[in-house]
């Protein structure tokens, strides 16, 4: 089944408006919403993959269509958080979720839009096969932010604004705080 659609999408607003939710608001943070270039180059899909996904005039189940060009996602549910997800994606999207806090209000005022997080856990295997968590090995927050602040005061901002709403288990770990100073990226 080929789909087509002849709906409009204000594609070059919507970019635009997404730059600014973000924080893109001057071109020395990479890009500034108000003055980028937006270009739009859709175009139908190639009859190769068309074909692929469903079929040169052929009846096809579920199981015989190809993904065409759609990415692939996969995972697993954990019994780890009450979000069913592995702790170390849970715990980073929360680090993540609070660089965006203390971005947007103000906070740490340097912090710029991009940022990335990552936690290491280490675990113990039990008799039963179950993987049990032990403690939190590593933090790493990399994060993009204004010229002249020093790693030092990276760091500190970091270790006091940037793991805010610890989990218990984090308190008590001997969580390492690390940071990656990133200037500048290109478009």
């Amino acid at each position: 089944m080929l789909l087509r659609s002849w709906l409009f999408v204000p594609t070059e607003e919507v970019v635009r408006n997404t730059l600014k939710k973000i924080g893109y608001d001057a071109k020395e943070k990479g890009i500034d919403y108000r003055t980028c270039n937006v270009v739009v180059a859709l175009e139908e899909q190639s009859p190769d993959i068309a074909q692929s996904v469903v079929g040169q005039n052929q009846e096809r189940t579920v199981e015989e269509i190809g993904a065409g060009d759609q990415g692939h996602m996969f995972g697993y549910a954990s019994d780890e958080t009450p979000e069913l997800m592995p702790l170390t994606h849970s715990l980073a999207t929360q680090i993540g979720a609070r660089l965006t806090k203390v971005r947007v209000e103000g906070t740490l005022k340097w912090v710029r839009p991009d940022g990335k997080t990552q936690v290491v856990v280490e675990y113990q295997k039990e008799k039963n096969g179950a993987m049990t968590p032990l403690r939190v090995h590593t933090i790493v927050i990399s994060t993009q932010h204004d010229d002249g602040v020093s790693n030092e005061q990276i760091a500190k901002d970091l270790m006091e604004h940037g793991q805010g709403g610890k989990t218990k288990d984090e308190k008590e770990s001997e969580a390492r705080c690390r940071q990656s100073a990133i200037t500048s990226f290109l478009f």
